[in-house]
């Protein structure tokens, strides 16, 4: 059985470098072991969930754009938890102040593509029911995170680019054409970062695949089988070494 978090539980972060824990204030005004008691809503950065120390994927904009200056070498930054929402899926049978209570299965997706798992619960007495996410569903999910914040980076980059062309046009005091350059440098910075920040979901997304494509030749059984795993994993090598030959984004406008 899955045990219930309480305040104190211990977490990890798929692309943190070390563990945190999860904060969980009195007012639902429940407890366990003496200690304020966890549901799917304590959630929020900052409050619930802490840094876990540095963050080292470039779908976070900071680590994207110090990997960017370092030409393409990993640079982690320090983490900062972009948890917007539930964790899934709980203890959908058990309510704590409303919501289903938090069981030590559960998992909450860093909107930077991260899977934070809970490793302490925090008590070891109280045991909760749970519903797991179907295999590959936290995977998945984490990847349309991704995906989505790659997208918003890039709209965010696209819009400060039209806004910079725009003050450029309209420029005509030397002052105002010296703060339309510095924008339209400001809209290259976040355009590379925004180009960074694919580049290595692309290449994650393409691992992934590799591993599940491994996982599915140990597990084929017939000739057709193996020559569609055999296949598919070829696919997933290639596209691998095309993401791994991609070249960085560069630091400065050329």
């Amino acid at each position: 059985m899955a045990k219930h978090l309480v305040n104190t539980a211990m977490l990890q972060c798929t692309f943190g470098v070390a563990p945190s824990s999860l904060l969980v204030t009195p007012e639902k005004n429940m407890m366990e072991s003496s200690l304020p008691a966890a549901n799917i809503a304590d959630h929020m950065p900052m409050k619930n969930i802490m840094p876990f120390g540095m963050c080292n994927t470039v779908s976070n904009p900071t680590v994207a754009s110090a990997t960017a200056a370092a030409a393409g070498a990993l640079v982690p930054m320090p983490c900062i938890p972009v948890t917007t929402a539930p964790w899934m899926v709980g203890a959908v049978t058990v309510l704590v102040g409303s919501q289903p209570g938090l069981s030590d299965d559960s998992k909450c997706l860093c909107s930077y593509g991260g899977v934070i798992s809970i490793t302490i619960a925090g008590q070891f007495t109280v045991d909760l029911g749970s519903s797991p996410p179907a295999p590959g569903a936290v995977a998945a999910a984490a990847a349309l995170n991704a995906a989505a914040s790659n997208r918003a980076m890039q709209d965010e980059a696209d819009q400060k680019k039209k806004e910079a062309e725009e003050a450029l046009a309209n420029a005509k005091t030397p002052a105002e054409q010296a703060a339309a350059r510095a924008k339209m440098a400001e809209a290259d910075e976040a355009q590379r970062k925004a180009s960074t920040a694919k580049a290595g979901n692309d290449l994650a997304k393409a691992r992934r695949e590799q591993v599940s494509a491994n996982a599915a030749l140990s597990n084929a059984k017939t000739p057709e089988e193996k020559a569609a795993a055999q296949q598919r994993l070829a696919a997933a090598d290639q596209a691998v070494a095309d993401a791994q030959a991609r070249p960085p984004s560069p630091p400065y406008p050329p």
